[in-house]
């Protein structure tokens, strides 16, 4: 016998959640209780018995079923969408980037077919189709020559550059800097975009 249970009531409440909403916080646990003595009951009536309730793997999360459908952080959301949909409607054969969100914005062009080069000055270690990296320093771009690309970007990283935060040089100076090499090496009639918060 296989001692499994998939929480479908999954995760964590805090006890900030009781001063937010005291009636919510026990409605929800009683609820949580039914949901459980509901999932043994219905593992009772299975004929394999390969799924158990076993309560120590039991991970509460209350507030799943308050939420809605769809959840998402509508800042970084919302630019990934538009910026991709900005890139696409441009038709690059290829988009270079540096260090912007690779489970959003370089996703999105990825299944699109737009062949990527990343460029970021941590590593990278792993591999993707259409997803070329360059482990490189933003503030110079070594190693690209001028006017050589079409298609540049950096979404919300180029204010984070000079503070230490992703193991480079702390400059105060940085964001600009690679705003320069940038636009250094992004050929003339090319598009080089990086919003900043």
């Amino acid at each position: 016998m296989i001692y499994c249970f998939v929480s479908i009531i999954q995760g964590n409440m805090g006890i900030y959640r009781f001063f937010e909403n005291p009636v919510k916080y026990f409605e929800a646990k009683r609820i949580y209780k039914k949901t459980v003595n509901d999932y043994i009951a219905s593992c009772d009536k299975l004929d394999d018995h390969q799924f158990s309730y076993c309560s120590n793997n039991d991970i509460r999360i209350y507030y799943d079923r308050y939420k809605e459908a769809g959840n998402i952080d509508s800042h970084y959301f919302l630019q990934d969408y538009y910026m991709a949909k900005k890139v696409l409607n441009n038709h690059p054969s290829t988009h270079f980037d540096i260090a912007s969100r690779l489970d959003g914005f370089l996703s999105h062009l990825l299944v699109n077919e737009i062949p990527i080069t990343m460029i970021d000055i941590r590593p990278l270690s792993f591999k993707l189709d259409g997803l070329n990296f360059i482990h490189s320093d933003a503030t110079n771009l070594e190693g690209i020559a001028d006017e050589s690309i079409s298609s540049i970007s950096s979404l919300h990283a180029i204010e984070h550059f000079g503070l230490g935060r992703y193991g480079d040089r702390v400059d105060a100076g940085a964001w600009r800097k690679a705003l320069h090499s940038m636009l250094r090496v992004t050929k003339k009639g090319g598009t080089s975009t990086s919003p900043c918060q």
